[in-house]
C-alpha cells in the first residue's frame, strides 16, 4: 500500500513509468521528499528505523517549512507545489490527488458549532495563502482560490474564492490545475 502511494506521489511530479530513476527525479522535489518520509514513518514497524526516519522528517519540517503531523491522513498522489509554510492539523484528512500550495493552513477550530478539523476530498486544488478551518467537508473536484478563507462545507464541482469565502458552482473546476493523475 505504501508503495502505491509513493508511486502515485512520484508520478504527479515526474509522469513516467515508476522506476528507480523516476523515483530519484521525483526525490529532487521538496514536497515529494517530505511526503516520502511522512509515508515511511507511518508504515515502519522497526523502532530504531522509525527514529532515523523521524530525524529526516523533522529535518525536512524545518528546512522546507512543512508542519504536518505524522498522524495526518494523506491520500495517494498528493502534490506540494512549492515548499514553505504549509500547516496541516493532525486530525485533518486529505484525499487523493490534491494539490497544496505554499502558505496554506488546514487547521482545527477549537470552539463553536464547527469544532474540529477539515476533511478534504479527492482532486482538490488549494491555492496559496488559503485557510481551511473547522469540522467541515470539502467535497471532490473543488478549487480553492488563493487567499480564500473556508470555514463551511463545500459541494463538489465548485470554486471557493474570497474572504469570507464565496462558492461558485462550475463543472470540472480543477481541469488543467490538477495534472498527472492517470491510474498507473
Amino acid at each position: 500500500m505504501i508503495y502505491d502511494k509513493i508511486k502515485f506521489d512520484a508520478y504527479r511530479i515526474y509522469p513516467h513509468k515508476f522506476s528507480f530513476k523516476s523515483f530519484l527525479k521525483a526525490y529532487r522535489n521538496q514536497g515529494f521528499r517530505f511526503i516520502f518520509f511522512h509515508r515511511l514513518y507511518n508504515n515502519i514497524k522497526n523502532p530504531l528505523l522509525k527514529i532515523v526516519v523521524k530525524i529526516f522528517l523533522r529535518h525536512y519540517c524545518y528546512k522546507f517549512g512543512f508542519q504536518i503531523s505524522t498522524k495526518t491522513k494523506i491520500g495517494k498522489g498528493v502534490y506540494f507545489g512549492h515548499f514553505g509554510t504549509v500547516v496541516i492539523n493532525a486530525d485533518a484528512q486529505i484525499g487523493e490527488f490534491c494539490n497544496i500550495n505554499h502558505n496554506v493552513t488546514i487547521g482545527r477550530q477549537n470552539r463553536g458549532v464547527k469544532k474540529g478539523s477539515p476533511t478534504i476530498g479527492n482532486k482538490v486544488w488549494i491555492g496559496t495563502g488559503s485557510v481551511i478551518v473547522g469540522n467541515i467537508i470539502i467535497n471532490d473536484n473543488v478549487l480553492i482560490a488563493p487567499n480564500a478563507y473556508v470555514n463551511f462545507d463545500v459541494p463538489e464541482n465548485s470554486i471557493v474564492m474570497g474572504n469570507p469565502g464565496k462558492i461558485i458552482s462550475k463543472m470540472n473546476p480543477t481541469e488543467c490545475y490538477i495534472n498527472n493523475i492517470k491510474e498507473l
